[in-house]
């Protein structure tokens, strides 16, 4: 797989986008989705003092429905809060920062079998609207990105059959991350990230972390004049499917919407959202049925409503 630096450019729009049933709730001060096999999830906290929300959607019946948030605390998440789920029977959690807590390092299990949510050991560095997470299929570890410009940033793995995290290099050439923070897995191939709006710089900054040199490498710049924002996402779909093993899908913030090229290391930039994402942390993008989905998690005032549901036709 080549992993070259090439200057971005855009593409010609491709693809349909088709709206689904809302969800329940639009963008909160923390929420975010992920998918598996059969269904989407999403976790949802309007503020510290109030009861989180959980919530699955699925593919089969096209229903949402409210699951078990029993064992989570009010306020339980809040900006950074991510999901990731272990291609088997488990989501883990991270809770974001909280408003009345500079330094939470809250994390958590929740078994799609069994409903039930677990607290875990809790991460090595404060949370805050800089995290993201994704699952690693070839260590069948947890992979962190972790903190905000206020806390500094870390980068850090968790390994489930011990419950022990540990710390990996940060990219010494980033300094922090922020909203829009993301990461998503290639497996042995290396992970790649988006930094955020690290210091309120607007950027586009992308880098692959190489888990066997346990090296960050810069990449190409994701083509966005306000950089990236809040509701920034990736998202590798080659673990699902095969033909699209040389692309990772992107949302930068607003109704754009990329895949970078892993041949030539590029980015083309293809058909809009018509439903842009809000101004809140939080990943928006699942695949699941053979199908990308995008939750918009923007506010009631947004274009859409802030709630909707949308569906790539083509990819």
């Amino acid at each position: 797989m080549a992993l070259l630096l090439f200057s971005a450019q855009a593409m010609d729009a491709q693809g349909l986008w088709s709206r689904l049933d809302d969800a329940p709730a639009g963008g909160a001060r923390a929420a975010a989705v992920v998918g598996t096999d059969t269904a989407l999830y999403l976790i949802w906290n309007e503020s510290d003092d109030r009861a989180p929300q959980f919530w699955r959607y699925g593919v089969a019946d096209g229903r949402w429905t409210a699951l078990n948030t029993q064992g989570l605390p009010r306020g339980a998440f809040g900006a950074g809060a991510s999901l990731a789920w272990d291609e088997q029977h488990t989501l883990y959690a991270l809770s974001g920062g909280a408003t009345n807590a500079a330094a939470r390092t809250l994390f958590y299990r929740y078994d799609l079998e069994t409903d039930l949510w677990t607290r875990l050991s809790d991460t090595p560095h404060p949370q805050g609207a800089g995290n993201a997470l994704a699952w690693d299929p070839a260590s069948k570890k947890i992979h962190a990105l972790l903190g905000s410009t206020g806390l500094g940033s870390a980068f850090a793995r968790y390994d489930p059959r011990f419950d022990r995290w540990s710390a990996l290099p940060f990219p010494d050439f980033w300094g922090c991350t922020d909203a829009g923070a993301s990461l998503t897995s290639l497996g042995r191939f290396g992970l790649f990230a988006f930094k955020g709006r690290c210091g309120g710089k607007a950027n586009g900054d992308f880098a692959l972390f190489n888990p066997f040199r346990l090296q960050w490498q810069a990449l190409p710049a994701l083509p966005l004049e306000l950089g990236v924002d809040a509701g920034a996402s990736l998202l590798w779909l080659g673990g699902f499917d095969s033909r699209q093993a040389t692309f990772v899908y992107a949302l930068g913030g607003g109704n754009a919407f990329y895949r970078f090229r892993l041949d030539d290391n590029r980015w083309e930039r293809l058909a809009d959202l018509p439903c842009p994402v809000g101004t809140h942390p939080g990943n928006r993008l699942a695949y699941l049925g053979g199908t990308l989905y995008v939750w918009q998690g923007a506010a009631a005032n947004s274009r859409c409503g802030g709630k909707a549901l949308m569906r790539l036709s083509r990819l």
